[in-house]
């Protein structure tokens, strides 16, 4: 537990409250006029409420619930109702884990998304599991946690798992996680997740020229410019696909994506260098925007969400069936890679921040990193054009 220090000690107000600014990990405020209460700030900026305080002799926190829902004073109360309720006896933790265990799987998975995913991890993320859950843990929704056996969990993995490992080890990952956030054993126990070999696919120099020949086939110039950005930045699909206008600096080539979109490990936001075609794509683009976003849709989101349709005709046209979204995100780098790029301007090039190259990450400077991926492209074009028939 982190030691409470006057360093942040504050007097709760939604002023005061709205002036914390996140940081590279979490980290706690403690309000000065309520013992025990405090807010906890994520790297993303999203807070909550907590009761920090010792219970049955070690220290623990409560939640209370997340700054905006709860107000301080709604805070301040629950606290001192908290605090009584243990000067009698009462420990709130287990009161609660005794009501979890008689939750159902679908208040269960709810409650992980509010509180856990929704919080620190990004909103690509948040649809996936709930992709998951609908398609392959719904039919769960109604049984309690303690009622789903290890051979539940046994059987529906097996019956993913003979077409999709990837999948059943997902789906046993989420199930896992759905436990644990709720505080109870998990089911996953008796069942092995399935050995996946790592992916290594990206586009060899014979191929670049039949995907370029293709996307530029498809009509309008949405999907063609979309997939074009999407492999000169090294960037998630629907990090591309949520591009928005305030994020891109046309003049000095950047695109600063937002903490939250960048889904990087230290929470924290990232540069990535444009090169010149990416910024003439950008700024024909920009003369008919119609929203805030780089590629609107009139849907929901008001951004495009679904590319598989489109993917579809292009890898069917070029002949990479085997080809998947994500892999043009590694072609850049395995690209940069063949050209001599360091790991330290791959991974910024990619937005791929780890703590233990946090120093060095930080200290790179933007240039090294364009001219990386300048190289890289300019060779993907170069083949493009029939400059290379050789596998890398």
């Amino acid at each position: 537990m982190a030691k409470r220090s006057t360093e942040n000690r504050i007097n709760f107000t939604k002023t005061a409250l709205a002036s914390l600014k996140p940081r590279a990990s979490r980290y706690f405020a403690h309000d000065s006029k309520t013992p025990g209460l405090c807010a906890m700030v994520t790297p993303t900026g999203a807070m909550s409420f907590y009761l920090y305080r010792r219970i049955d002799g070690r220290p623990q926190r409560v939640r209370i619930g997340s700054v905006g829902d709860v107000t301080v004073d709604q805070a301040r109360r629950q606290v001192a109702k908290l605090n009584g309720e243990i000067v009698a006896g009462v420990n709130p933790q287990r009161r609660k884990r005794v009501a979890r265990a008689d939750s159902t799987f679908s208040e269960a998975f709810a409650k992980y998304i509010v509180d856990h995913v929704a919080l620190r991890c990004r909103a690509a993320t948040k649809t996936e599991f709930e992709r998951i859950y609908d398609k392959h843990l719904k039919r769960w929704a109604g049984r309690r946690l303690n009622e789903i056996e290890p051979a539940d969990v046994k059987a529906l993995h097996n019956r993913i798992g003979k077409d999709h490992k990837h999948m059943a080890n997902r789906v046993r990952e989420l199930v896992r996680a759905v436990y644990n956030h709720n505080k109870q054993p998990h089911p996953c126990g008796g069942c092995e997740p399935f050995r996946e070999v790592s992916r290594k696919r990206y586009l060899k120099p014979h191929e670049v020229k039949r995907f370029f020949d293709s996307i530029a086939e498809e009509p309008g110039d949405t999907w063609t410019d979309y997939f074009t950005v999407m492999i000169f930045t090294g960037q998630r699909k629907n990090t591309v696909a949520s591009m928005e206008w305030n994020e891109v600096d046309l003049v000095e080539g950047v695109w600063n994506i937002p903490a939250k979109k960048a889904g990087n490990k230290s929470g924290e936001e990232i540069e990535i260098p444009l090169i010149n075609p990416v910024v003439e794509i950008l700024s024909r683009r920009k003369e008919t925007r119609t929203n805030e976003y780089v590629f609107p849709s009139t849907g929901k989101t008001k951004h495009i969400v679904e590319m598989k349709t489109a993917w579809g005709r292009i890898r069917t046209r070029a002949d990479l069936e085997d080809v998947r979204i994500h892999d043009l995100r590694r072609t850049l780098g395995s690209w940069q890679a063949s050209a001599g790029a360091s790991s330290y301007i791959l991974a910024k090039s990619l937005g791929q921040r780890s703590e233990r190259s946090a120093a060095a990450y930080a200290q790179l400077d933007l240039d090294p990193v364009r001219k990386s991926v300048e190289a890289a492209t300019t060779a993907m074009l170069a083949a493009a054009n029939g400059g290379e028939n050789d596998d890398n």
